[in-house]
């Protein structure tokens, strides 16, 4: 079939063209050689055309589209032809003849005689710019509520870290005044009033300005003294059940310093030993290593515990989720690997179901 006599086919094919008219969507066929064949009204019209006619042996690149536009149409085209496969749902964008820029949900499919061989390419698309624009409209508005509830969150966090300050002040000034606390007892309380004023100082530093980024002071700080402090706390936390937690600082880590943020430290190192703590049913061991290795101190918290079946392991280090524990959201874990990870360091999780947990944090040498 000549392209003469296509167009002719399509010409006198009255009832078709009729019904093309009353189609709301723009439709067009052209040949295998991307020459147009024929339109409906809505395509012609909307690119400047006075009849469907007009578009008879034109190109992409005789209508008011750019180049890069015509370029990318006649790829699609080319790609039905020879595929003999439907292209669907292509958001597309065009020039109109006002210069005008459009969005289009296009279709393609060949175009086949009634020997069923492919002669041509078959389109019709819809302008999709209103909605797209409405879409846009409600992602922004997604994006400006979350925004002020990340402002509201941030406000009430700021306002209970200035709340807590002054109880946790009259608390530490009593427990100065007390001649007679046990040395163990008031090691205790004062290390925990400290964590707890430095989450506070922490909440003020990160919502004081919502609009920064530097919410996290790093520090050089001494491992050693912070492992000593939070164990001895642990220590008295654990008098009267019968898990043993043992500290081993290696010769080669007694002068190690890391760079990371103190408080989150502090925090991380809690949650962890806790998590061991919950592991162990009646009696048990903790151990707690501190060694130098490759560039890295590697600080490791092992426990005897029921440990975690393979199965469930790599899903201990997502949000929400935690193994064997009466409460706690599994944040702790997620917390200490994205934290370690913004000091440039590791986490490894090793775990055996029924011989316990390991988990090893390496920081680099400070």
């Amino acid at each position: 079939m000549t392209i003469t006599q296509a167009q002719q086919f399509w010409l006198e094919s009255d009832f078709v063209l009729e019904l093309l008219k009353q189609i709301p969507a723009s439709v067009f066929w052209k040949d295998k050689n991307s020459v147009f064949l024929g339109c409906n009204d809505t395509f012609a019209y909307s690119l400047g055309l006075s009849s469907p006619e007009e578009v008879i042996g034109k190109t992409d690149y005789d209508l008011p589209t750019t180049k890069e536009e015509s370029d990318a149409f006649r790829a699609d085209d080319k790609q039905v032809i020879e595929s003999k496969k439907p292209k669907l749902n292509i958001e597309e964008h065009q020039t109109l003849s006002d210069g005008r820029k459009v969005i289009l949900l296009t279709n393609k499919v060949p175009l086949l005689d009634k020997e069923k061989n492919v002669i041509g390419v078959l389109c019709i698309y819809y302008d999709i710019t209103e909605r797209k624009k409405a879409e846009e409209a409600l992602r922004q508005a997604k994006i400006e509520l979350a925004t002020q509830r990340s402002k509201m969150i941030a406000k009430m966090a700021a306002q209970l870290a200035h709340d807590i300050q002054s109880p946790l002040c009259a608390i530490d000034l009593i427990v100065k005044s007390l001649p007679n606390i046990p040395s163990n007892s008031g090691l205790t309380i004062f290390n925990a009033t400290k964590r707890i004023t430095d989450i506070a100082d922490h909440l003020l530093l990160k919502y004081k300005n919502t609009d920064s980024n530097d919410v996290n002071e790093i520090t050089n700080e001494h491992i050693p003294t912070v492992l000593e402090q939070i164990i001895a706390e642990k220590r008295i936390q654990l008098d009267s059940k019968k898990i043993n937690l043992t500290l081993d600082i290696a010769s080669n880590a007694n002068d190690a310093y890391a760079l990371f943020n103190l408080s989150d430290f502090n925090r991380i190192l809690s949650n962890l030993i806790n998590n061991a703590i919950e592991a162990i049913n009646d009696c048990g061991t903790i151990k707690i290593n501190l060694h130098k290795e490759d560039g890295f101190y590697g600080l490791e918290i092992a426990d005897d515990g029921c440990g975690i079946p393979e199965e469930i392991l790599p899903k201990i280090i997502k949000e929400g989720i935690s193994y064997n524990k009466k409460s706690g959201s599994g944040l702790g874990l997620s917390h200490a690997i994205k934290k370690v990870k913004e000091w440039n360091g590791l986490v490894d999780i090793k775990s055996e179901k029924g011989v316990g947990t390991k988990v090893i944090i390496r920081l680099p040498v400070g």
